[in-house]
């Protein structure tokens, strides 16, 4: 199968996953953090602890393009492409594991990969959160991309770009602190990595 297959899969999932997302998406502000980050982001004002500058910002430019009202509504619907996203992330990294070091990833990979991106994207949790707009999705999503990149250097550490690709390692995970703490957990490793 060609190189493309992986991103193919993923794009895939993504598209399935944000369908049906969007078709279950609260229709309006829901239940404990389903207000005040909604209202942050609408605003430009400042959320709750832990404060989760960067999807405020990405919900207020968000709710600036008129797609559908209500405005709550549209800024749930970000919450389930974040959410979507999430999902293609997932099968990537699930066929980046299932492939082996050196060799392109081929149909059963990338049907792997599909599996584990469309069994995440439909779990209860991620479902919970796909359909609301709050910060745990986006720091999930944040911890994908972080083990992409880390993955991403790990299998080129000898090439050329391997600082490039710890820059963004490092980057991803300083940008990560503006979504929520969570993803600190991974602290203790980087000494390994690094």
């Amino acid at each position: 199968m060609p190189a493309r297959s992986p991103v193919a899969a993923a794009i895939a999932v993504a598209i399935a996953s944000f369908g049906s997302y969007a078709l279950t998406v609260c229709r309006t502000i829901t239940w404990w953090d389903g207000s005040s980050y909604p209202l942050a982001a609408y605003t430009l004002g400042i959320a709750p602890a832990p404060g989760s500058l960067l999807l405020t910002l990405l919900g207020w430019i968000w709710t600036r393009i008129p797609l559908v009202p209500p405005v709550a509504f549209q800024i749930n619907l970000l919450a389930g492409l974040i959410a979507a996203t999430l999902a293609g992330l997932v099968t990537w990294i699930g066929i980046d594991l299932a492939t082996r070091e050196g060799s392109p990833a081929g149909a059963l990979e990338a049907f792997a990969g599909a599996v584990a991106g469309l069994s995440f994207a439909f779990a209860l949790t991620p479902w919970n959160y796909a359909v609301q707009f709050t910060p745990y999705v986006l720091s999930a999503c944040f911890a994908a991309l972080i083990l992409l990149a880390a993955l991403g250097w790990w299998r080129h550490a000898e090439g050329s770009d391997s600082r490039r690709r710890l820059f963004l390692l490092f980057l991803l995970l300083g940008l990560d602190f503006s979504v929520h703490r969570t993803n600190s957990l991974m602290l203790p490793e980087l000494p390994l990595v690094a």
